[in-house]
């Protein structure tokens, strides 16, 4: 597993290590547009999907990356989508996450976390299809700095979600 860190841009690191796999699908779960890496991956396809949806808009996107299809997907497209399908049922975006993660999965880092929920929306929106195994990148400094192998799962059954591998993660700093 290679160590990342968090406050540098892992751009070429997260590249090469997505490269060496025969994975078709990337999901990048993001906060702001300033964690998002620049990537060349012309044979793979990218999900993104953005926390917060003032932050960023589809021509702040489309820089950044070179990809074989690209799909975006904002917190307020994401929650009308999953309450219209009755998979949610909550009165408030900001209790999302912790919904989610009220389940048993609470002893992996908060990083991979992230990046399971993240592919685990991308399944239930139905951008994944059933047992597809992906790339899910996330992070929670100023760049990403975690990217993971996982069979998403219904958010429903999220503890189902099976992390084949974690690939990149941040370096603990002792002080």
């Amino acid at each position: 597993m290679y160590k990342t860190n968090s406050t540098e841009n892992n751009s070429q690191v997260f590249e090469s290590k997505i490269k060496e796999k025969n994975i078709d699908t990337l999901v990048i779960y993001y906060e702001t547009k300033e964690q998002l890496p620049t990537l060349d991956l012309p044979d793979k396809h990218l999900i993104l999907i953005c926390k917060d949806s003032k932050d960023i808009m589809d021509g702040d996107i489309q820089m950044n990356f070179f990809f074989k299809s690209m799909l975006f997907v904002n917190q307020d497209a994401y929650i009308d989508i999953l309450k219209q399908k009755k998979s949610i049922n909550i009165e408030e975006k900001s209790n999302f996450s912790k919904e989610v993660f009220s389940s048993t999965i609470r002893h992996m880092n908060a990083n991979v976390l992230n990046c399971v929920e993240g592919a685990c929306l991308a399944f239930e929106l139905g951008l994944i299809k059933k047992e597809e195994q992906v790339f899910a990148m996330s992070g929670m400094g100023k760049y990403l700095d975690t990217l993971i192998l996982v069979e998403p799962a219904k958010l429903s059954k999220i503890q189902q979600a099976k992390v084949r591998e974690v690939v990149c993660e941040p370096a603990i700093e002792l002080i």
